[in-house]
């Protein structure tokens, strides 16, 4: 394959070290508020519950999966997965990722544009680039990736939509998850 050096620059090496800094910041906030308990007591997967059940989705399951921040929800199974760090855990990390998940639930069910948007992405963002064997590979290629990257970036809008679906309101002491 031909080695053109600009587009690693301007195309790859922006992205993968944007990607490194969103995992880092990611990885260093759940730390540190993992070792922070809710007053309440209440677990990953009892948050969850509890905000899917208000908002009418009781048939949306709360499942365990094994791994760490491997949580998600899928919208064609109609089920939220939490990692077990966070299923059983009690931390305001499990709280939050909990409730961050339940409001991707919440999106779905209101129809959320950008996170439909997503969801068609989903089978692109999965493909390897490396993997296109086609007559302009270089070109394939640095499309394919420009779509991961731009489809990456729809998690913000995504994300930062959640906190009204979920009910997190945020006060200057921080946020806190509306009956938990």
């Amino acid at each position: 394959m031909f080695w053109d050096y600009k587009y690693y620059l301007f195309v790859m090496l922006p992205g993968l070290l944007l990607g490194l800094w969103a995992q880092w910041r990611l990885h260093s906030a759940f730390g540190k508020y993992s070792q922070i308990r809710v007053e309440s007591g209440m677990t990953g997967a009892q948050a969850a519950r509890r905000i899917l059940d208000n908002a009418g989705l009781t048939d949306v399951t709360v499942e365990e999966v094994e791994g760490k921040l491997t949580d998600h929800y899928d919208p064609t199974k109609r089920e939220l997965f939490l990692s077990s760090e966070n299923y059983s855990g009690n931390s305001i990390a499990a709280v939050g990722v909990a409730a961050h998940e339940s409001g991707h639930a919440l999106q779905h069910q209101a129809a959320y544009a950008m996170l439909n948007l997503r969801m068609a992405l989903v089978p692109v963002t999965c493909s390897d680039p490396a993997t296109v064997s086609v007559p302009g590979t270089t070109i394939c290629c640095c499309l394919l990736s420009c779509t991961i990257i731009f489809a990456k970036t729809l998690a913000l809008p995504i994300s930062s939509g959640i906190n009204k679906y979920a009910g997190i309101e945020y006060t200057k002491s921080g946020g806190t998850i509306m009956g938990c």
